[in-house]
């Protein structure tokens, strides 16, 4: 009789913390969290008056310290759940209870994400591993397992294992495709493909293969915004590998899907780099219109250094196309968002941009102004290249000027006369 009360007494305390923490992850109130812990602490002190070999202590264990790591109170959580592996119920058996929240690849999923909230990522990796052991095959785990090696993966892409990495992107987007998960499966091959790219190691045509792949998979998406999202960043990754024309199209898709009312900020960002690519392609006249709808997106999503992008990409492709006085304003809103937003590398490039206007024009003394002042703030973070670039382009417009001012007002009448009467003859 006194047990069954127990028992029920943790069963209500135990239910009304579930509600808490679930209201807690939802909201990410701290109130909640620590009503939830308050539960689970009840639960646990009338678990430990049983006095049982049927695991309850450590079930009720298991949730105050998964509570506590998910609260904040990581180090606590670590130390309880600590006290779940040591006792002799979860050492013996293959899981503590036949519940699923009860296994003990739970035990370790939590313990790995205490250690990695608190930077020990050698053992938050240990137990991530054994946790995927724990799992193993069982289908009633295989969400759980998918997400244990999204975790994997990303530890070992923040370490640049890239191989590793790749291998659990992989696993995870597998199990997820026997989940019938498209989604899920989908931005795990992203993360992949991501990896892949970023992996000297792996040829251009096998990366190729994989963001081709994720093309394809994505046609499944059943939203158009999340299937233009993916499909934008496929395009970062084909233009990092130099296909400009594969990149172009997936950046023109992701235009269509993205609607700029449901997903403004998206297709903003489609825009813009859809117009980068046609500016590096030579193709300014197309770029244009794309340039001024992400500029003006951008500015009404308050982005105001993105806008600030936009803009200097517009005043480029201005200037390619002798539109002079155009590319000056789009560099002056330009330079004035990088300003707003203390971004010293736009500035300077804007400031280039608009000394090779002036020196286009003749207007020596402000293309020296535009290019000394455009030196001057650079860092050392800048490239050497760039820093040649504009010294080659101030030494000349600063030869020229002198070059002007040595020929005297007759003389260079003179030189016109004769000019002309050449032509003439």
């Amino acid at each position: 009789m006194f047990q069954s009360t127990i028992k029920k007494q943790i069963e209500i305390f135990t239910s009304r913390g579930n509600e808490y923490l679930a209201q807690a992850v939802k909201s990410g109130q701290k109130d909640a969290y620590a009503k939830a812990i308050q539960e689970f602490v009840k639960s646990y002190k009338f678990a430990l008056l049983l006095n049982s070999k049927d695991g309850m202590e450590q079930i009720c264990a298991f949730n105050l310290g998964a509570a506590h790591i998910a609260g904040g109170d990581t180090a606590r959580g670590i130390n309880v759940l600590h006290t779940v592996l040591e006792h002799e119920t979860f050492v013996k058996t293959p899981s503590i209870l036949p519940n699923s929240q009860s296994e003990k690849g739970d035990v370790y999923f939590n313990l790995a994400i205490g250690y990695e909230k608190i930077g020990d990522i050698e053992k938050a990796s240990k137990f991530y591993q054994l946790a995927l052991l724990a799992y193993g095959n069982n289908e009633k785990n295989q969400q759980k397992a998918a997400e244990t090696n999204l975790k994997l993966a990303n530890i070992y892409n923040k370490q640049n294992e890239l191989s590793e990495a790749r291998k659990h992107f992989l696993h995870a987007s597998d199990i997820y495709q026997k989940l019938q998960d498209t989604e899920n499966m989908v931005l795990a091959l992203i993360c992949q493909a991501n990896a892949a790219v970023s992996d000297s190691t792996v040829s251009r045509e096998e990366c190729i293969r994989l963001l081709g792949s994720c093309c394809k998979k994505s046609a499944a998406l059943k939203h158009a915004n999340l299937q233009g999202k993916i499909l934008c960043e496929v395009g970062l990754m084909y233009a990092t590998l130099s296909c400009l024309n594969r990149a172009l199209l997936c950046f023109e898709k992701s235009i269509r899907l993205c609607n700029k009312n449901t997903n403004p900020r998206r297709r903003a960002i489609a825009l813009q780099n859809s117009g980068a690519i046609l500016n590096s392609m030579g193709f300014y006249g197309e770029s244009i219109p794309r340039h001024s709808e992400s500029a003006q997106m951008h500015g009404l999503l308050g982005n105001r250094n993105a806008q600030g992008q936009s803009f200097c990409n517009l005043a480029f492709a201005q200037s390619q196309l002798q539109m002079y006085e155009e590319a000056s304003e789009s560099y002056l809103h330009a330079l004035q968002a990088f300003r707003d937003t203390e971004d010293k590398q736009g500035q300077w490039q804007c400031h280039e941009g608009l000394g090779s206007i002036a020196f286009n024009s003749g207007s020596l003394d402000k293309a020296v102004e535009h290019f000394t002042f455009a030196v001057s703030i650079q860092t050392q973070k800048d490239s050497l290249e760039s820093r040649k670039r504009i010294v080659g382009k101030l030494t000349n417009a600063i030869e020229m000027r002198a070059d002007k001012k040595i020929v005297s007002p007759k003389l260079q009448l003179a030189i016109e006369e004769n000019k002309e009467k050449n032509e003439s003859m």
